[in-house]
């Protein structure tokens, strides 16, 4: 019975892989479609649908990151820029809610909400600056 919440937990792990690595190469492909990236991310593969290159790029991505050698120095580099790149994404929908007031939203809520996330994004970017710096 010992061994049930490891073999669970590692099960976890893996189908979280699987999904972050299906929706980056997505992202990607979709990145390239819409004109943001270049244009040969966006071929798929003619029988299976996927975006190879983009698996690719996804995989080389991955193998540079291996060659880092601290851990917890990797950690904080992709934590502090995703955290930037998600307050940013939030500070350009605050921008476009006070410049385009009357441009049709599918929800709309009261600006509270988005503007505390965006603060508190913001604490996670400065606090790393502040306390760990090399």
């Amino acid at each position: 019975a010992k061994w049930i919440i490891p073999i669970a937990v590692a099960m976890s792990c893996y189908g979280g892989l699987n999904s972050s690595v299906i929706a980056a190469s997505r992202l990607f492909y979709v990145g390239a479609r819409e004109g943001h990236l270049p244009c040969s991310l966006s071929l798929i593969h003619v029988d299976c649908f996927t975006p190879v290159p983009a698996l690719l790029l996804n995989g080389l991505m991955a193998i540079l990151y291996l060659l880092v050698e601290d851990v917890f120095l990797l950690i904080n580099y992709y934590s502090f820029s995703y955290w930037l790149f998600v307050g940013l994404s939030i500070a350009g929908l605050l921008v476009l809610r006070v410049t385009q007031p009357n441009r049709p939203r599918p929800i709309k809520i009261s600006l509270f909400f988005p503007v505390i996330y965006c603060l508190c994004t913001l604490f996670l970017v400065i606090l790393p600056l502040y306390d760990d710096t090399i």
